[in-house]
């Protein structure tokens, strides 16, 4: 597609749209995520009408603050609240097309795309060869970890990621979404795959820190529910200590009493969903400590000294993944990651004062 020059990336990124929406030249393009939080408070009618829109996977979130899945649904749906005629209303006459729609599979149990747009589902699958002919969107072959788009029936099926760099099958699906969206957009294929080649992730979701004395310290702070905590443990080498524990919304920790215990053991932070938490990972078979007040303390038992669930070593690592939400020892769980990195600094700079 033709737009004019300018673009602007915000939302529930740390960045309000507040900042630079007055000043954005016409024809802008702007690239927004919206947590369910955002779009309930929007009026009615929506006034977003995107061209493209993207619903990651759903899992059972902020059970605290709706009182089901529905009503939770109900939110996220307003992305695509009168989605086509606006959308294609702000498209120049001469470079019409339908908007575009991805939802993963988890989101396709929920909400159907509306009427008129193009629609493509995100998957994971065992192998590329499972994939049928008539698949439209993209997919990720586990076994080489590719990532693959078709996007129109009878199209042949393009690699658009080779050799990814971030970590974990959960975030291979979401640069399958990227990828579908900017192709939709009208990038050519060429250029995305450069781009998406190149992207090793953002702040707080499988960032990996630093390696001290031979152990890895990786921030996943954005791990607010127990399926992305599970997901974390399912990507990272092992051995493993977790950093865990927040506060409760209202979830079920099962997806953490199924884990595979092997090499794991966890150091826990307070807070009202540590209980159930501990719980989950006692009944897999992880040995867990804590829980600890502050997270330097947490830090501390998992490295510096030891513990109930022994402690880290060389060729080890350090994984920062909650799964739980951060209110009460952390603003959010933006605030956590950093504070989690700031520790890892601080322990560095010991190692180097002691050396």
């Amino acid at each position: 597609m033709a737009h004019e020059p300018g673009t602007a990336l915000g939302g529930n990124i740390t960045v309000s749209p507040l900042v630079f929406a007055d000043q954005l030249p016409a024809g802008a393009t702007v690239v927004l995520e919206l947590s369910s939080f955002q779009l309930g408070d929007l009026p009615s009618p929506s006034p977003l009408h995107p061209e493209v829109a993207i619903v990651t996977a759903v899992l059972a979130d902020h059970q605290d603050r709706y009182p089901d899945m529905a009503t939770y649904m109900a939110d996220k749906a307003r992305l695509l609240e009168d989605f086509v005629g606006q959308a294609t209303a702000t498209t120049p006459e001469a470079d019409m097309r339908p908007p575009c729609v991805i939802l993963t599979s988890s989101a396709r149990r929920w909400l159907t795309a509306p009427d008129g747009a193009r629609s493509y589902e995100v998957a994971a699958t065992a192998t590329a060869d499972t994939a049928r002919d008539t698949w439209v969107g993209a997919w990720v072959d586990a076994r080489t970890r590719r990532v693959w788009v078709r996007t129109s029936p009878g199209e042949e099926a393009i690699v658009l990621v080779e050799r990814p760099t971030l970590q974990g099958a959960h975030n291979l699906l979401n640069i399958g979404a990227a990828g579908l969206a900017v192709l939709a957009w009208g990038l050519p294929p060429a250029a995305a795959r450069r781009s998406l080649a190149a992207f090793a992730g953002i702040e707080h979701r499988m960032e990996l820190v630093r390696e001290l004395e031979g152990i890895r310290y990786i921030n996943d702070s954005a791990a607010t529910v127990p399926e992305a905590t599970a997901a974390a443990l399912a990507t990272v080498e092992r051995p493993v200590t977790l950093l865990a524990g927040g506060s409760a919304k209202g979830l079920a920790f099962d997806g953490l009493a199924a884990i595979d215990p092997a090499s794991v053991r966890a150091v826990l932070l307070a807070g009202s969903a540590t209980a159930a938490l501990q719980a989950a990972l006692e009944q897999a078979g992880v040995p867990c400590a804590g829980p600890y007040d502050t997270l330097e303390a947490a830090l501390d038992a998992a490295v510096g000294g030891a513990t109930a669930a022994g402690r880290a070593s060389a060729g080890e690592t350090v994984l920062f993944s909650p799964g739980c939400t951060s209110f009460g020892m952390f603003a959010n769980e933006f605030d956590r990651g950093r504070r989690f990195k700031s520790a890892v600094a601080r322990l560095a700079a010991t190692a180097s004062v002691s050396d």
